[in-house]
């Protein structure tokens, strides 16, 4: 008999009203692989890991770089959006914040974001949490604010 590995059998985020219970939300075929998918072909998504949206306008933005996670583009999976994932759950579980996938210079970051309505708002958050910048999802466009920001960038 194998070993049960806990982090291949996910949960839903603390403090959701199923109370933590198994789930198979982040499985082949869902939001989480397209959200993947897209990073890997258009450079990044938005998406509230609870309820399921995805912001269509505003600008999201890191602004706990404790949390970010950056990976080599060449070896990110499925099963990293998992653990990742569900390792935030608590930040997670406030409806305010995002997940954030992008990808920059080889690189996919995985980040706990907030969407914010204007662009001065989002520069701002940036230069205060050291972000090389954010993301305008009405238009598609990263807007590089600090190239030498080194919060969030990982081990």
């Amino acid at each position: 008999m194998g070993t049960f590995n806990e982090a291949d059998h996910p949960r839903d985020p603390k403090g959701v009203p199923t109370g933590g219970r198994f789930t198979s939300k982040i499985t082949r075929g869902s939001a989480f692989e397209k959200a993947l998918k897209d990073t890997m072909e258009f450079g990044g998504y938005t998406i509230q890991p609870v309820t399921g949206d995805v912001p269509r306008k505003g600008f999201a933005v890191s602004i706990f770089p404790e949390h970010s996670m950056v990976l080599d583009s060449k070896n990110v999976s499925l099963k990293d959006l998992v653990k990742y994932t569900f390792a935030k759950g608590e930040q997670f579980s406030d409806k305010a914040n995002h997940l954030g996938l992008w990808q920059h210079e080889g690189k996919t970051y995985f980040d706990v974001t907030r969407v914010v309505s204007t662009h001065e708002e989002a520069r701002a958050l940036s230069l205060k949490h050291d972000q090389i910048g954010y993301h305008d999802l009405a238009t598609h466009e990263d807007h590089i604010v600090n190239k030498s920001a080194k919060s969030g960038q990982g081990p």
